[in-house]
C-alpha cells in the first residue's frame, strides 16, 4: 500500500514532521503540500494529513482538503500545536477534524508539539486575550523532535499492517 503525506504548514513545524516521517518510512510514498496535492481517488493508499492548530481550529487549507477527500479514503491525521499534547484544545480540534472526515476511514491520529516563534509568542502575550496554551508553549521548544517523528512513523506502520 502506498503512503501519501499531505501537509499544511504556517511555521514549518508540520512540514518538518511530514518530511522527516516520509524520509524514515519505507515503501512507496509521496509528499505534497496541501496546496499542491493532485486530488484524485486514493485507492490502495494510506493518506497521512498533517496540519497546525490555528486560532483554536483546523487550519483552513487543511480543513478544505479534508472535507473533500473521497469516500473510503484510509486516513491518518497528525496535528502540530504549541500546547501540551493532551489538552482540551487539542481534543476539540481533533473532534473538528473528525467531523470534517466523517465520510472516510479515519484509522488513527497523532498530535505533536511544534515550536512557536518568539515573535508570535510576544505578540500573543501582549494581546488583550492571550490564548490559554500560551504558558505551555515554552515546552514546545525544539519540537517536533525525533520522538514526535518516531511516534508518527509507528502509527503509520501499524495502520499499514492492518490494511
Amino acid at each position: 500500500m502506498k503512503t501519501v503525506f499531505v501537509y499544511s504548514t504556517r511555521s514549518g513545524n508540520t512540514k518538518k514532521l511530514a518530511e522527516d516521517a516520509c524520509q524514515i518510512l519505507e515503501g512507496e510514498k509521496a509528499l505534497f503540500s496541501v496546496t499542491e496535492v493532485p486530488l484524485h481517488e486514493f485507492a490502495d493508499t494510506l493518506v497521512v494529513v498533517g496540519f497546525p492548530i490555528m486560532a483554536g481550529r483546523v487550519e483552513p487549507r487543511a480543513a478544505r482538503f479534508l472535507a473533500n477527500l473521497p469516500e473510503k479514503t484510509r486516513l491518518v491525521l497528525f496535528v502540530t500545536h504549541g500546547s501540551k499534547r493532551d489538552t482540551s484544545l487539542v481534543a476539540q480540534v481533533i473532534a473538528q477534524a473528525e467531523a470534517l472526515v466523517s465520510q472516510v476511514d479515519l484509522v488513527g491520529y497523532c498530535t505533536s508539539q511544534g515550536e512557536v516563534s518568539s515573535r508570535v509568542l510576544d505578540k500573543l502575550a501582549k494581546s488583550s486575550r492571550p490564548p490559554s496554551w500560551l504558558k505551555e508553549a515554552v515546552t514546545a521548544q525544539g519540537h517536533p523532535d525525533f520522538e514526535d517523528v518516531s511516534r508518527l512513523v509507528t502509527l503509520i506502520k501499524s495502520c499499514l499492517l492492518c490494511a
